[in-house]
This record gives C-alpha cells, sequence and structure tokens, in this order.
C-alpha cells in the first residue's frame, strides 16, 4: 500500500485533483494509526500492567489479612463481607493473565488485543473498589470497638453496684446482729431484777401467813 501511494505520489498525484489527495492522506493516515498506537503502547502498555499487578497485589493481601483475622474473632455481628472483594480480583487477575499471556504472542505488525487505556480504567476500578472496602472495614472496626467499650462500661457498672449490694447487705445484717445482741443482754440485765422482785414478795407473804398463824393459836 505504501509503494502504491509512492508510485500514485510521483505519477498521477502531479495532477490529481484536491479531494482526490485528501482521500490518499486519510488512506494512509488510518495505515499509519494502528502503527503510531502499537509504538506508543510499546512503552505505555507494561507500565499500565504493571500498575493493574500492583493493585490486585493489594487487594489479595488485603484479603488474606482479613480472612486472618476473621478467624480470630468470635463475633459475626461485625464481621466484614469479603465476597465481593474476592469476586472481582478473581476475576480480574485471570483477566490480566490471559490477555498478558495473549499479547505476548503476538508479532510487532498484529494489533493489540489489550491497550494500556482499557488496563488503566481496570486499576482505577479495582483501585476505588479497595479503598471502599477499607473505608467500611474500618466503619466497621470502630462500631465493633464502640460495642466493646460499652459492654466494658456496663460490666464494670454491674460489677459495682453488685459490690455496693453486698456491702449494704453485710452492713445491715451487722446492724440486726447488733440490735439483737443489745436486746438480748437487756434482757438478761432485767431478769436478776425481776426474779429479786419476786422473791421478796413472796417471802412478804409468807410472812404475813405466819402473822395470821399466830393470831390465831391466841385465839
Amino acid at each position: 500500500m505504501i509503494s502504491e501511494a509512492s508510485d500514485w505520489l510521483y505519477g498521477d498525484g502531479y495532477t490529481a485533483g484536491l479531494k482526490e489527495v485528501h482521500q490518499k492522506i486519510k488512506q494512509l493516515k488510518a495505515l499509519e494509526a494502528p502503527i503510531s498506537k502499537r509504538r506508543a503502547e510499546k512503552d505505555s502498555l507494561p507500565e499500565a500492567l504493571k500498575d493493574l499487578n500492583n493493585i490486585l497485589a493489594s487487594m489479595k493481601g488485603f484479603i488474606e489479612r482479613e480472612e486472618s483475622l476473621a478467624e480470630a474473632q468470635s463475633d459475626d455481628y461485625y464481621s466484614f463481607d469479603l465476597g465481593p472483594l474476592k469476586k472481582a480480583y478473581e476475576k480480574e487477575r485471570a483477566w490480566v493473565e490471559e490477555k498478558s499471556a495473549a499479547q505476548e504472542k503476538l508479532q510487532p505488525h498484529e494489533d493489540l488485543i489489550i491497550t494500556s487505556e482499557e488496563v488503566a480504567t481496570k486499576a482505577k476500578e479495582l483501585t476505588t473498589e479497595l479503598i471502599t472496602s477499607i473505608h467500611t472495614k474500618k466503619e466497621l472496626d470502630d462500631m465493633r470497638e464502640r460495642s466493646l467499650k460499652k459492654a466494658a462500661a456496663a460490666a464494670e457498672k454491674e460489677a459495682k453496684e453488685a459490690e455496693a449490694k453486698a456491702k449494704a447487705d453485710a452492713e445491715a445484717a451487722a446492724k440486726e446482729e447488733g440490735e439483737a445482741a443489745d436486746e438480748t443482754r437487756a434482757e438478761d440485765e432485767a431478769k436478776p431484777e425481776s426474779e429479786e422482785k419476786t422473791e421478796k414478795v413472796g417471802e412478804r407473804i409468807m410472812e404475813e401467813q405466819k402473822v395470821e398463824e399466830r393470831k390465831r393459836d391466841e385465839l
């Protein structure tokens, strides 16, 4: 095609009209565009693939770390759902491996299978998804921490209330025991006095009976 254009340029091209010249230029640009694109992609595509592989590595690290933490946690209420992120990671990892392998088999003159723009778009989407997951996980961690602090405060309050109640019960029991002891002591102190009075009354009655008996004897 280039030889044909060159022949035309130095042949009929000298006498061709402006419209025909523009058509030839358009044809040549259509031939040249893929060549320029492949030349540009030779430098930009490896860098784009490097960025995509880096974000995939970050996703893998985040997923593995969270899976390890999930195994150590006993509560499921604040657990983070890694399903969507894992699905996206596996999908894009398989895609980049497949496309990279196919790209390496191409000859220099063959059209590209993937472009740096396409790869950069995927890297941007995965970065957004990873950042969103990190923020969501942080919010869940903050909620879990607040919940644990609240539970600890409630347990501490309950323990203090139980301690105060036990102390109050002990003081009440001690007071009741002391009052009972005072009552018993008072009763013990009052008992001899009562017995003494009873004894005196008995002696007086017996004395009166003796007096009455003497009077009867005198009669």
